[in-house]
């Protein structure tokens, strides 16, 4: 059955042209045998005038693509080249710029979102005020960032009758709440710095009267209630301060709980119980010393097996001529060699094999300065241009403080006063530094290496601040390190003369079991390690 007439279908086009159907015009008069009709042609010229007037249309309404393939119908329908080419190149700049313009949108959108989630209701809702009013992310994001600022508003509210009441942890943990919906609100961090601070005002109250535990629990109860403000990390420090010297008294470390104690000491001056305490862990720290120095801490060593919680008690000998040789007050072995004097000073150089040559400085406070200053002649007496007494250090307690007298720097800044800590570098002059060391926590003795080229008489480049007990071994732990060695040697000193013990050596390989009093050039051995002691004379 042939299909329908081309004046039919001519008419058929005819009405979609007028009726604005121009996609079904479009496909009536593309048939290959309305090409050379002249109605046909008459309306091809029609229909790409008004796909003309559409591509318009589409651009408006951002149909960048619909537009640019109405352009090309256009063309082929006869439009004039150059207003096509003109068309086209003027939609394609319009897209351009509205990709750009939606990539702009998307960024501000995705900036916005990201200060909302961070907190900053504030600077999200700047964002949102310059972009279009009816874009439907951005009116969600509007709605978000009110509903939040209304939630924060309420538990503020809630917050603050809480406090009122005088339901301290509620209030805390409401205003954490507060703070996950509104952060940077002005009134919450206000009411944070309120609370925070009559919290740590209670928290000093208790920890004044001893109550750490009351303290530790009004701390906890903040959470993180104020973590901003400094003066809760202060005392966040100091309630750490409070666990540290707990701890320590838990394993008997005496004087860590002392120096921890005496930490505290500074915040909570009016404490009465710290300074207690600070006396009761000197008399123990003292009294333990004591007792390991002793006949019984000498009697008692680990057994030979090594193993541990296994001890044997050393008997004491009873040969008359030994006994002759203990010193009064203490029962401490020596050796029997009767031409070698004690040392009875407070300074001994003590030359110890595989390790060097070490001067031991027994009082509390010790002057460094340059040698050959006459009747000034600084303790520690150095070859450099400073001064006869240059600077001094003090042992007070168990914390060793630096006085300069004149020009000093530590760790690389000028000081005239300054608590020492471990590993502090101590500059008196360009070629004059040493380094403060402290091996042991279990130990107030400290070290000072001598920097460069500096030596003392003797080939000393050691000094140790020597406080009743110092410890010798191949570790850094020590005091006097000693490579390869494989006990322990403890030195302590009775009624200014110098004893060694040895520690936990490895079994039989210990060499001795009891102390050994060191006398004035008389070499002697212990625990595996061969040492002489001499008085300490600056040569004149």
């Amino acid at each position: 059955m042939p299909g329908p007439s081309v004046s039919a279908r001519l008419k058929a086009a005819e009405q979609a042209v007028e009726a604005d159907r121009l996609d079904e015009a479009c496909a009536l008069l593309t048939a290959e045998d309305l090409r050379e009709d002249r109605r046909a042609a008459e309306l091809r010229v029609r229909l790409a005038q008004r796909l003309l007037e559409r591509v318009r249309g589409h651009e408006e309404a951002g149909r960048y693509a619909e537009a640019l393939l109405d352009l090309d119908r256009a063309a082929a329908f006869g439009a004039r080249p150059e207003q096509v080419a003109a068309l086209r190149e003027w939609i394609r700049g319009v897209a351009d710029r509205r990709r750009k313009d939606d990539r702009e949108y998307r960024r501000q959108i995705e900036a916005a979102r990201e200060h909302i989630d961070a907190g900053s209701l504030t600077a999200g809702r700047d964002i949102l005020a310059g972009l279009d009013a009816a874009d439907t992310q951005a009116q969600q994001l509007r709605q978000e960032v009110e509903e939040r600022e209304r939630a924060a508003e309420r538990l503020l509210t809630e917050a603050q009758r809480l406090l009122q009441a005088g339901q301290f942890g509620p209030a805390c943990r409401v205003l954490e709440r507060a703070r996950a919906e509104n952060p940077k609100a002005p009134a919450l961090l206000d009411l944070e710095a309120q609370v925070t601070r009559e919290a740590l005002e209670q928290i000093r109250e208790a920890a004044t009267a001893g109550r750490l535990d009351r303290a530790a629990d009004l701390f906890g109860q903040l959470g993180n209630v104020g973590s901003a403000l400094p003066e809760r990390s202060e005392w966040e420090r100091a309630l750490a301060e409070v666990s540290a010297a707990a701890e320590a008294v838990a394993r008997a470390d005496w004087a860590a709980a002392k120096r921890a104690v005496l930490r505290l000491k500074t915040r909570l001056p009016e404490a009465l119980w710290l300074s207690q305490a600070a006396e009761q862990l000197t008399q123990v720290d003292e009294l333990t010393t004591a007792i390991h120095a002793g006949p019984l801490g000498i009697a008692l060593r680990p057994n030979a097996s090594g193993r541990a919680g296994e001890n044997t008690v050393l008997l004491p000998r009873a040969d008359a001529a030994h006994e002759a040789l203990r010193p009064a007050g203490g029962k401490f072995a020596e050796r029997r060699d009767g031409s070698a004097k004690t040392i009875a000073a407070a300074k001994w150089r003590l030359l110890v094999d595989g390790a060097g040559s070490y001067l031991m400085l027994c009082q509390d406070r010790v002057t460094i300065g340059r040698a050959g200053g006459g009747d000034a002649e600084a303790d520690i007496a150095l070859m450099a241009d400073i001064s006869a007494i240059h600077a001094e250090i003090g042992r007070i307690e168990d914390d060793y403080f630096l006085f300069a007298r004149k020009s000093v720097r530590v760790n690389g800044r000028t000081v005239s006063q300054r608590l020492l800590e471990d590993g502090d570098r101590i500059e008196l002059s360009r070629h004059a530094h040493l380094t403060f060391r402290l091996p042991s926590r279990r130990s107030a003795s400290a070290v000072l290496e001598l920097g460069g080229s500096q030596r003392l008489p003797g080939d000393v480049r050691r000094v140790v601040l020597f406080d009743r007990h110092a410890t010798m071994g191949p570790g850094p732990s020590h005091h006097i390190v000693v490579p390869g060695a494989y006990g322990g040697v403890a030195l302590f000193e009775r009624a200014g003369n110098l004893y060694a013990r040895p520690t936990s050596g490895r079994g039989a390989e210990q060499t001795t079991d009891e102390a050994v009093l060191l006398k004035d050039g008389s070499p002697v051995e212990v625990a595996g390690m061969r040492m002489v002691a001499k008085e300490f004379k600056v040569p004149s």
